[in-house]
């Protein structure tokens, strides 16, 4: 007989560990993945008439927590140009294609645990995670017919995710990201800092009245998501201004050669001298 409670004390601590090791970078994906299996292993059984609000809240952000450390992995193999192993896909492709109806189930029956915005951002986040194994199980296919690096192999289109076509579509066809889009990004970064603080402030009167309240508990997550969020659009930030295309006209305008084609130009104006100058002595002979 599946342990209700029992569940519930192995989710609300699996789901602590995985944002603490995401957060200070202290986990590994093989970590996370034998976490998860945790939670899996003793939520065997568990009928879905069992489950309610709280038990649902709790497995939702083991869930959470484990696509976002995923699409942290994903993120640093194609910031390294290097390829996850056979192993690595396989921890990858847990719930990849799974994500989205395990969400959207949740969403539609406890509104109050995932934010329509939360909802968005998670999707975006699947679909990276979905793109990037795909692109993957190509490359492992045949490596030699994909190119060299992840950004070769067709998983830039999820940078992350898909990040860059993910928050705020994609720059289209390769163009340079316009300044109103940089500043755009820039706006969001600031009122999501804005928003972050505040919810700060209030999470910390709610655990100095009581830690332990489901409050206490609300406020934090929602400060997890704020904290995400930041994080995603400081990354595509950051990749916008890695991009190639992305690179100031004035750059561009300087990196004319020059130096070559004022040497060239003197050579020739040389060689024209020495032409008139042969001539004219072979005139006056």
């Amino acid at each position: 007989m599946v342990n209700i409670e029992e569940i519930k004390i192995k989710a609300s601590a699996v789901a602590k560990q995985l944002k603490e090791g995401r957060k200070n970078k202290t986990i590994s994906l093989k970590q996370a993945y034998d976490l998860l299996d945790e939670v899996m292993t003793v939520s065997k059984g568990l009928k879905k008439t069992e489950v309610d609000e709280e038990l649902s809240e709790e497995l939702a952000w083991v869930i959470i927590e484990y696509l976002w450390i995923s699409n942290d992995s994903c993120f640093k193999w194609k910031e390294t140009k290097t390829h996850p192993t056979e192993q690595e896909l396989k921890m990858i492709k847990r719930l990849s294609g799974k994500y989205s109806d395990i969400f959207s189930e949740v969403k539609e029956q406890y509104p109050s645990i995932i934010s329509d915005k939360l909802f968005s951002n998670l999707k975006e986040e699947a679909k990276s995670v979905e793109d990037f194994v795909k692109a993957e199980e190509n490359y492992q296919k045949s490596p030699s017919d994909n190119g060299n690096d992840n950004s070769g192999n067709g998983t830039n289109n999820n940078d992350n995710s898909n990040n860059n076509d993910n928050s705020n579509g994609s720059n289209g066809g390769g163009n340079m990201p316009s300044s109103s889009n940089n500043s755009e990004l820039e706006e969001k970064i600031k009122d999501l800092q804005s928003q972050l603080s505040t919810v700060k402030k209030e999470l910390k009167k709610k655990q100095q009245q009581n830690p332990n309240s489901i409050d206490s508990q609300q406020e934090e997550r929602k400060k997890d998501e704020l904290e995400r969020e930041l994080e995603r659009l400081k990354r595509e930030k950051e990749g916008n201004r890695q991009k190639p295309g992305n690179q100031n006209p004035q750059n561009k305008k300087d990196s004319f050669p020059y130096g070559l084609v004022i040497g060239g130009g003197i050579a020739i104006f040389l060689l024209l001298i020495a032409v008139i100058f042969f001539w004219q002595r072979s005139k006056r002979k």
